[in-house]
């Protein structure tokens, strides 16, 4: 898979071969190209231009070897939103020029199903936003103890997601499938069987949001938009390290 190549190459990059930082250039540039982070219309070059940079400084640059390696386009997507908010910060432009939406980091980033639809249409019956759900998917992770962040990060979020039994082994969590079923992702997304709402998740969807739990578009983009901001917060927590 290409994720897995990716990986692969990411973490051997102080040993790779010319063929192979080709393999790993193509890889990271094909996937920053479908991103279309807001902030770009804040900069004064175009995209390409800071592509290029972004490889150089963040991924071939051997100071950044030790970096954080991403597990999948969308939390690739995310370090190259880190980078070109650095950027913009370092020049000095007025903080009102700002724009962090990060919704606009994922879509298009990885496969086609998985961006985020630009406009409010599926929350319009519900008088939500996009950006009313982001704040309300930011503080439900912040209530989430850390075993809820581990599984949603490494498992129902992540493009190559860990298996339940690999992370209650690394992080020593008991009763690794009642704690998965209690946060609510056992199920596919957009699937919910009776007592979903019981879920963390299922609350979340239901009673802080006021959506119907049915396979409609406006849960699946809010489960969308849980999961990036998922991976954006624990790729920020492994950057700090």
């Amino acid at each position: 898979m290409q994720t897995d190549r990716l990986l692969q190459l990411w973490k051997s990059r102080d040993e790779l071969t010319e063929a192979e930082w080709g393999e790993l250039y193509q890889f990271v540039v094909s996937i920053l190209k479908r991103s279309n982070p807001h902030i770009l219309n804040s900069l004064p070059e175009k995209k390409e231009y800071y592509i290029q940079d972004f490889f150089l400084l963040k991924v071939f640059e051997p100071a950044k070897h030790n970096s954080a390696c991403p597990y999948g386009a969308n939390e690739l997507c995310s370090y190259f939103n880190n980078y070109l908010t650095d950027v913009y910060r370092s020049a000095g432009l007025r903080t009102t020029d700002l724009i962090e939406d990060w919704s606009e980091v994922e879509r298009s980033c990885g496969e086609s199903a998985n961006a985020l639809s630009p406009a409010d249409s599926e929350f319009v019956d519900y008088k939500l936003t996009h950006q009313a759900v982001q704040t309300q998917a930011q503080a439900f992770l912040e209530q989430l103890d850390d075993v809820g962040r581990i599984y949603l990060a490494l498992h129902a979020c992540a493009d190559a997601p860990e298996p339940l039994y690999k992370l209650a082994e690394q992080y020593r969590i008991p009763s690794y499938h009642y704690r998965a079923n209690q946060l609510g992702i056992t199920r596919k997304k957009g699937e919910f069987g009776d007592g979903y709402e019981s879920t963390q998740i299922g609350s979340w969807l239901s009673k802080e949001l006021g959506l119907e739990l049915s396979p409609n578009p406006a849960v699946i983009s809010a489960l969308k938009i849980l999961c990036h901001e998922s991976l954006h917060q624990h790729q920020q927590k492994r950057s700090l390290r």
